[in-house]
């Protein structure tokens, strides 16, 4: 990746994450709840048994990226 191609794929996120800000603050309050209710009525949809052994997974991962940084 180039830094040309970098800048491009920056600037692409930064344009989507503005989009969904912008969704965000139209959004009633009573919308934003109906979502938040309906995402937590759906958790038993998902497949959660692998979740402890996953989050185990990336807070390794991650105090071994905090560690090496530190170490600097």
């Amino acid at each position: 990746m180039t830094s040309s191609d970098a800048q491009s794929w920056m600037a692409g996120w930064r344009a989507l994450e503005e989009r969904q800000l912008d969704e965000l603050r139209k959004e009633s309050p009573r919308e934003k709840f109906q979502a938040l209710a309906f995402l937590m009525a759906s958790a038993d949809l998902f497949e959660l048994s692998q979740l402890e052994s996953e989050d185990a997974i990336a807070r390794a991962r991650w105090a071994r990226l905090q560690s090496l940084m530190l170490d600097r």
